[in-house]
C-alpha cells in the first residue's frame, strides 16, 4: 500500500516562505520610514533583524528548483539552515556596527550619521545581486513552463485533429 505525503508538494516551503515574508514587511515599513530617530537603538536592532530576514527569500528560491524532493528533509533542512546561518551573521554584523558589542565592526562616523560598508553591502548590494538572480530564475522557469505548455497544446490540437479526421 502506498503512503501519501503529509502535505502536497511545496506547501510546507511556501508556508514558511510566506510567514517569513509577512514577518519582514513590518520591519521594512519601520526601518525605511520616518518612525524611529536615525541612530537610535531600536532602529539599529530592527534594521539588523530586517536585513537578516531577507535571507529566507533566496533560500526558498534555491529549494524551489526541482533538484530536491518537496517536503523532504533534503528540502526543509537547507531551507531552514541557510537562512538561520545568514540571519545570525547579518544580525551580528548589523548589531555590532550599531551597538559596538565587540568593536569589530566599528563605524567611522557617529550613530546619527551611521555609515557602515558591511551593513550597506548586506542590506543593499547583496539583495540586488540576489534579486537579479531571482529574475533570471523566474525567466528560466517561465521559459521551461511555457515551453512545456506550448508543446502540450500543440500535441493536444494534433490529437484532436487526428481523432476528428479518423472518425469523419
Amino acid at each position: 500500500m502506498l503512503t501519501r505525503p503529509s502535505t502536497p508538494a511545496g506547501r510546507t516551503e511556501l508556508r514558511i516562505f510566506l510567514a517569513l515574508y509577512t514577518l519582514s514587511l513590518p520591519f521594512q515599513l519601520i526601518t525605511t520610514g520616518f518612525f524611529l530617530q536615525q541612530g537610535s537603538t531600536p532602529l539599529v536592532v530592527l534594521t539588523g533583524i530586517h536585513a537578516a530576514l531577507f535571507w529566507s527569500l533566496p533560500a526558498n528560491g534555491t529549494v524551489a528548483t526541482p533538484v530536491v524532493e518537496d517536503c523532504s528533509a533534503s528540502s526543509i533542512i537547507p531551507f531552514t539552515a541557510i537562512p538561520a546561518v545568514f540571519f545570525a551573521a547579518t544580525a551580528y554584523i548589523a548589531l555590532d556596527t550599531g551597538m559596538h558589542f565587540t568593536h569589530v565592526f566599528v563605524p567611522s562616523s557617529p550613530l546619527n550619521e551611521l555609515k557602515s560598508i558591511p551593513v550597506f553591502v548586506l542590506t543593499s548590494i547583496w539583495p540586488a545581486a540576489i534579486g537579479s538572480a531571482a529574475a533570471i530564475y523566474f525567466v528560466l522557469i517561465a521559459y521551461i513552463v511555457l515551453g512545456v505548455l506550448v508543446l502540450s497544446g500543440v500535441l493536444f490540437v494534433l490529437s484532436q485533429l487526428d481523432c476528428f479526421l479518423l472518425i469523419a
